[in-house]
């Protein structure tokens, strides 16, 4: 997976983030890196987000890769 690492340098989570702030920072994340899948604990709320603000979208256009993002890959063995 790509790391962004200019978005990641300047844009820090704080050490001690609110729910909030984590949920509103993975929001960002994942439309500008693609480096690991959003914790379980908050994927709900960020998919949420995330599709509220996209609008409605076509099978296709998922499985193209938008929520690949938010979906964990497979470990290799």
């Amino acid at each position: 997976m790509a790391l962004n690492r200019e978005w990641h340098r300047e844009h820090r989570m704080p050490l001690v983030a609110t729910r909030e702030q984590r949920i509103s920072w993975h929001v960002t994340h994942a439309n500008v890196c693609a480096c690991r899948p959003v914790p379980d604990s908050i994927r709900l709320e960020v998919e949420k987000l995330l599709n509220s603000r996209r609008g409605p979208i076509s099978a296709a256009t998922k499985d193209q890769g938008r929520d690949s993002k938010l979906r964990k890959q497979p470990h290799a063995k």
